[in-house]
């Protein structure tokens, strides 16, 4: 025993000497010191961001109550297994997840939430959800990016769309949402990967001999006119072959890969491959010649890309 620990004992403890309860007591003090000293987090201990920036949490073996991340730069690392966080994180700010298990009962709402214009990074968790549970494991709002690394994802009702959820429609989010080496063992697809979107031109009347069909696609103008006696089908492939002709069309640099255009029966199919740019298409017919083109859906862009998962 240290004298200055003797010095340090208060009334109460000083009674207690020569009792087992004084050095339980003593050895108590001692753990804590070096787990302060340490940055440890013992089960139910808070995690408080008393840093403006740069908290760092180490969780301890046990089960840990969730946070909101409010502070930049915060990091939540289990380096020991058994490490577990039973209820919900929200992260607000900039944040790294290291080696943590997040197994919660949430409902229809997600383990995780990453807020926009938040750049979170997970490494090697593990996302546990209750078998009737309907929310993501990890929700990305519109704004945000997230990192995850060698995670585990395992859980959840069959009826979930995606296990981790995200904006799809938006060029300038554009791989926000970067996965990599990891396993999904939940009844969900893992994310929404993105698709490509096709528009189609139906010829509905090929017209009579003279008329014409004028299709402007991304602002070039390229006109097909009807032969006597042309079926829609007749005009379908004339169409194709116009658009096919010269070497201003299609445009050139990135959109000269981005769109390709077939030709099925009277349809023009023109179909922008996925990260591509979205494009505009626009028909005129004269006389007789008709034509419809499908509603316009914009080019799906992959907000989320993925590698090496199973």
């Amino acid at each position: 025993m240290k004298a200055n620990e003797i010095l340090s004992l208060n009334p109460d403890e000083k009674a207690q000497e020569g009792r087992l309860g004084y050095f339980n007591m003593l050895v108590r003090r001692r753990v804590s010191r070096s787990v302060d000293s340490l940055g440890i987090i013992l089960p139910g201990t808070a995690m408080s961001e008393w840093k403006e920036k740069g908290n760092v949490f180490v969780l301890a073996p046990g089960p840990h109550g969730g946070l909101t991340i409010k502070k930049p730069d915060t990091e939540i690392h289990a380096p020991a297994p058994g490490a577990v966080i039973v209820k919900p994180i929200e992260i607000t700010t900039n944040a790294v997840l290291d080696g943590v298990t997040v197994s919660a009962v949430t409902g229809g709402a997600p383990l995780v939430t990453v807020r926009s214009g938040v750049r979170a990074v997970f490494r090697g968790c593990t996302f546990e959800k209750n078998a009737d549970d309907t929310g993501a494991s990890i929700s990305v709002e519109l704004g945000g990016f997230a990192v995850i690394l060698g995670c585990v994802f395992t859980g959840g009702a069959p009826t979930i769309p995606y296990t981790i959820t995200h904006p799809t429609t938006l060029a300038s989010h554009a791989s926000r949402v970067q996965l990599a080496l990891c396993c999904n063992k939940t009844p969900n697809a893992l994310f929404q990967d993105a698709t490509a979107q096709v528009t189609n031109l139906l010829i509905t009347a090929p017209g009579a001999g003279g008329d014409n069909h004028q299709v402007t696609l991304n602002g070039i103008t390229r006109t097909y006119t009807t032969v006597a006696l042309d079926t829609a089908t007749d005009v379908a492939i004339g169409l194709l072959a116009v658009l096919s002709l010269g070497t201003t069309f299609p445009p050139p640099g990135a959109m000269e890969q981005s769109i390709t255009i077939k030709q099925v029966g009277a349809i023009v199919a023109f179909t922008a491959q996925v990260a591509g740019t979205p494009f505009t298409l626009a028909y005129a017919g004269t006389g007789a010649a008709a034509a419809t083109v499908s509603p316009f859906v914009a080019n799906v862009i992959p907000t989320a890309t993925g590698t090496g998962n199973i």
